[in-house]
């Protein structure tokens, strides 16, 4: 009955090791299957590095994004800071 009850809670823990590694996956751009990377010896400690130290996609698309809002926005600026000053 032991057993039982070990492996069932071991699966739980699994399950929510799975679940974790595929929410952290997605919420970094990812696909969500790349949090199941997690699970193999080694690879895991390299996919942890490679989020840790790398940008992410979505901290890529910020930052394209806010560049590209500050390229529109520049001219706006100058002309309210001009109309001010004159």
């Amino acid at each position: 009955m032991s057993d039982v009850i070990g492996g069932l809670f071991g699966l739980a823990v699994a399950a929510f090791f799975i679940y974790c590694g595929c929410r952290i996956a997605s919420r970094l751009g990812y696909s969500g299957y790349a949090g199941l990377l997690l699970l193999i010896p080694f690879v895991n400690l390299v996919v942890w590095a490679m989020w840790a130290l790398s940008d992410s996609p979505n901290e890529r698309e910020l930052r394209e994004l806010r560049a590209e809002l500050s390229r529109r926005a520049a001219p706006q600026v100058e002309e309210a800071l001009h109309a001010m000053s004159g």
